[in-house]
């Protein structure tokens, strides 16, 4: 990706009001966006953390719930993957 291409991304990634970040295999943050880091601050008092599960900081029944679903697309991107 060239110099520029990847500028107009992250431009793009940070500028927009919807949510976004990429996340590992096994749910852990790689990068996400302001508006991502605002929504989880005003919910769970804290921003996610690149490198932990995107649901550190929620309360626990709401981290399996998140954990569970995301455990289930992950299994599917492995299959579409391979």
């Amino acid at each position: 990706m060239t110099v520029t291409t990847e500028r107009k991304l992250t431009t793009l990634f940070e500028n927009t009001d919807d949510m976004l970040c990429s996340l590992d295999l096994e749910g852990c943050v790689l990068v996400a966006n302001t508006a991502l880091k605002q929504a989880f601050i005003q919910r769970f008092g804290r921003a996610p953390v690149a490198g932990q599960p995107l649901f550190a900081g929620a309360p626990p029944d709401v981290q399996e719930r998140r954990a569970g679903r995301f455990r289930q697309v992950a299994s599917c991107l492995h299959l579409m993957l391979w």
